[in-house]
């Protein structure tokens, strides 16, 4: 039998309060009318890091990460993201095989995404900083003019 966890504060809230939150602004959010310019009512990422970091708590028992065991699951997600895409592009060629569709595909991105959020939350690393900040540079150095607005600190 698995063992009870007591919710643990987030920003000052009881877990679970903290998530009815933000259930509640998402829906509101994708409620708005048609054609009407919708910002998210909460910064994703930050709440994947906080919800994210305790959930693996409850999991793990600690709210240490075990980095070397989330890379390991890191390269065992994208490989399921690897096996989804080869299953996806098998079907779309008419080849014989396995098939899964594009919301399992999904689900394994996501799973990615969860890992690679816990990996950068162990050193302290801003993922959307990150991620704007590669995609700049790389603009950069190929001559794009693409960008990345620039994120606050």
């Amino acid at each position: 039998m698995g063992r009870f966890v007591a919710p643990k504060p987030i920003n000052g809230e009881l877990e679970t309060n903290y998530m009815m939150r933000v259930a509640d602004a998402f829906e509101a959010w994708a409620n708005a009318a048609v054609g009407e310019v919708r910002q998210p009512p909460f910064d994703f990422l930050q709440t994947l890091r906080e919800i994210n970091a305790a959930r693996y708590a409850a999991w793990a028992g600690s709210d240490e990460v075990d980095v070397l065991f989330s890379g390991v699951e890191l390269g065992e997600e994208a490989g399921e993201v690897l096996g989804a895409v080869k299953k996806l592009e098998r079907e779309r060629r008419g080849w014989r095989g396995s098939r899964v569709t594009v919301e399992d595909l999904a689900d394994e991105i996501g799973d990615v995404i969860i890992v690679l959020d816990r990996i950068a939350g162990a050193y302290g690393i801003d993922l959307q900083k990150a991620v704007a900040e590669k995609f700049n540079k790389t603009s950069i150095a190929n001559d794009f003019l693409h960008r990345m607005p620039d994120i606050l600190p």
